[in-house]
């Protein structure tokens, strides 16, 4: 199986706001059933799929056995350190993913339409960027936010489409620059600027405005 890893923002934690909460209905709309198997069960090999599928892992009680383990594992579940069996297995976890960045990869766009500077920020970073961003218009700036929701994959292909044509480009982190190299590498620029801060406090509004201001 995948993990999926929910990158928890301690500051958001600390917060108050709006959320829009799907309906039932939506959240029915989204579940996409696997795939499962209804031959024999002797015949049955959960980890035996195509090498971007997910495995075909049965609803439990139905008479199909299977194992779970988090060690490499061979077509039944069970660990094993067989050289080809394990290949196949990470290069299958990775292609789920990377051929299927498309379907997986997720950003939102704040005034991006005619922006002339473009700030990169997630996670709690965003909120203080949408507000930079208003101020920053207020004085004749066209700033625009984008926003990666997914951080692997990252949106790299949106990024180059954006930086392509946007000259002015700055990514603001609570970090010492490690989305900062990613946006780098997506655009094919060294000249990318950065704000970042790590010292546990948020970045203000303030501070990215006048970063923006400073090197724009």
């Amino acid at each position: 199986m995948q993990p999926v890893i929910v990158l928890l923002d301690e500051t958001i934690g600390h917060m108050h706001g709006k959320a829009d909460l799907p309906t039932l209905e939506e959240v029915q709309a989204g579940i996409v059933p696997r795939k499962s198997f209804d031959g024999a069960p002797e015949d049955y090999f959960p980890y035996e799929c195509e090498h971007d599928e997910p495995a075909v892992l049965n609803p439990m009680y139905e008479g199909y056995r299977y194992h779970f383990t988090g060690l490499h594992h061979d077509k039944n579940g069970y660990p094993t350190e067989e050289i080809e069996t394990c290949r196949k297995l990470i290069q299958r976890l990775d292609d789920k993913v990377a051929l299927h960045e498309d379907e997986v990869e997720s950003y939102e766009e704040f005034m991006m339409d005619d922006a002339e500077v473009m700030i990169v920020a997630y996670g709690s970073v965003s909120l203080a960027a949408k507000e930079s961003i208003r101020h920053l218009r207020a004085d004749g700036i066209k700033a625009g936010l984008f926003r990666p929701i997914t951080i692997w994959p990252s949106p790299a292909a949106k990024i180059k489409e954006y930086t392509d044509k946007i000259k002015n480009v700055i990514v603001v982190e609570l970090n010492i620059g490690q989305f900062h190299s990613e946006v780098q590498r997506a655009a094919a620029r060294l000249d990318i600027e950065g704000l970042f801060k790590v010292n546990g406090r948020p970045l203000s509004p303030h501070e990215i405005v006048s970063k923006v201001k400073e090197v724009f």
